[in-house]
């Protein structure tokens, strides 16, 4: 903490240093990562990431999602258009693909969009943050993903607004989250952001999506300590038919 309070004080207003001091000391002044951090984080992670999550951290949350988006609605497999928000190395994409007759993921690391592009599954990638991401899109889909990536963001109203936008009439959108136990969302000292259930669901409502499932889970270890998230399932208001 005094490391980072001293970098602040040469260069005061650094983006990095300032979100960094925030995650040490608990500060909620913060709504979002930045960018540059995400991106440098994940482009040095992207080629142990997948080993790293699933066989030391015990990463499950695609699984999981997939297992409760089927709950709501299943579809034959190869059959629906799917967008893998902030898609990574391609796991979440890896535990949908069997449903997809189209596959699209965006990312911000070039790193991890590599290591996607080689499982050999997705349509097409491109680099994007979370809510430019849906500027590039020329299509609705049936399915909007946003496994483990909105712990990057504190407030997810521009989110749930570019993904309401690009989601069929009978689509879903499947995202899961930490829980936080301090308001609306907190930025915790792992330097990810946690949200408040009523809060996930209040930001959907607010563009038309109802909440159609929804659980907790163990999704991954923190070093020895089991983080137990939250799985949500959301559709338009008008959702009667699956997607």
């Amino acid at each position: 903490e005094i490391c980072y309070q001293r970098l602040l004080a040469l260069e005061p207003n650094h983006p990095v240093v300032e979100f960094r001091l925030a995650a040490l000391t608990g500060s909620n002044t913060q709504t979002t990562v930045p960018a540059d951090y995400v991106r440098h984080l994940f482009d040095q992670y992207a080629n142990h990431y997948d080993e790293h999550m699933q066989q030391q951290l015990g990463y499950q949350a695609p699984q999981q999602l997939f297992a409760l988006t089927q709950s709501v609605r299943a579809k034959p497999n190869g059959s629906i258009a799917i967008l893998d928000v902030g898609c990574g190395s391609g796991l979440a994409g890896h535990a949908f693909r069997s449903l997809a007759n189209q596959l699209v993921g965006f990312d911000l690391s070039t790193q991890m969009l590599q290591q996607a592009e080689q499982k050999g599954i997705y349509h097409s990638l491109y680099q994007a943050d979370l809510v430019s991401g849906f500027d590039e899109l020329e299509q609705l889909f049936d399915l909007i993903l946003a496994c483990d990536v909105l712990v990057y963001t504190g407030s997810l109203t521009a989110f749930f607004n570019a993904a309401t936008t690009a989601l069929a009439d009978t689509g879903l959108v499947a995202l899961s989250t930490e829980i936080s136990k301090d308001g609306d969302y907190q930025l915790l000292p792992t330097g990810r952001f946690a949200h408040a259930a009523d809060y996930v669901t209040s930001c959907a409502a607010a563009t038309g999506l109802q909440l159609l499932a929804q659980t907790t889970a163990t999704i991954r270890q923190h070093l020895t300590t089991p983080v137990v998230g939250q799985l949500f399932i959301f559709g338009k208001i008008n959702y009667n038919t699956g997607y």
